[in-house]
């Protein structure tokens, strides 16, 4: 649970008690699979254990005795996908079904589209697609490059989805990308129907690059990326560096615009 969606929910504690108002609406005798490793989590399961209804909570976390094992069936990287695994874990051992058929599907999950996504080569650097645009996945999805490429030059190509969010969550943006090499700013997707002009234009993606280089990442930022990004890459990346291109707005395009050489 985290700040997200702010335009609608406007603060942390409204985002709770939404969550809250969900688990509610469990039927009697429904169960819960939650993470324990998220305090807000824990804080909000407390006042549903107060209501004292005959729902069934089953917790997992990255510290259960089985987290190692599943690490090692993994073909996807990072620790936000050990997460989910253990979540779908606690789901099949709910469920009954035998532990060897879930680590088997486990081993077998190869990601989904747009997540870590491998797209091919460009300059002799491998291109992943990322649909990630919030700074906690961000921070999660640069980790686990980090933790698959250790020895690599990861670049990162991003464009900021929606000015408010940009807005509201500034500074998690300016902390989110301590794990890669080079970041590359794109302007900032505008989302139709969303933008509260008179607030949302005080950030632009100049100067979120201005603040995450002060914080060590040397952060560049990119106009008219439909004509100048591939040619600047081509440039600067060399065989062997890794390249996160992401975001959730156009920059789809542009990256099956890069691999179309």
């Amino acid at each position: 649970i985290d700040r997200e969606h702010l335009d609608f929910y406007k603060g942390i504690k409204n985002i709770e008690a939404a969550f809250l108002k969900f688990l509610k609406r469990l039927k009697p005798g429904g169960m819960a699979v939650l993470n324990r490793d998220d305090p807000r989590l824990r804080r909000i399961a407390a006042k549903l254990a107060k209501q004292k209804s005959p729902r069934s909570v089953i917790w997992y976390s990255q510290h259960q005795p089985q987290a190692a094992g599943i690490k090692n069936v993994l073909r996807i990287p990072g620790r936000h996908n050990v997460s989910n695994a253990l979540a779908a874990y606690a789901v099949g051992r709910a469920l009954r079904v035998p532990v060897k058929k879930i680590f088997a599907s486990l081993h077998a999950y190869r990601g989904s589209w747009r997540r870590f996504d491998y797209q091919g080569t460009l300059a002799g650097a491998r291109v992943l697609a990322d649909y990630a645009h919030h700074p906690t996945e961000i921070k999660a999805t640069l980790q686990a490059a980090r933790e698959k490429f250790p020895r690599r030059r990861i670049w990162c190509v991003f464009q900021p989805h929606h000015y408010e969010r940009t807005h509201d969550l500034f500074g998690g943006f300016s902390r989110a990308f301590s794990d890669c090499d080079t970041l590359i700013l794109l302007d900032i997707y505008e989302v139709a129907g969303r933008e509260r002009k008179q607030k949302s234009r005080n950030v632009t993606s100049a100067t979120l690059a201005k603040a995450i280089t002060r914080r060590g990442t040397p952060a560049l930022y990119l106009t008219n990326p439909e004509r100048r990004l591939k040619p600047f890459l081509k440039t600067w990346l060399h065989p062997g560096d890794v390249l996160l291109m992401m975001g959730a707005g156009s920059i789809w395009e542009m990256t099956k615009a890069l691999m179309n050489d």
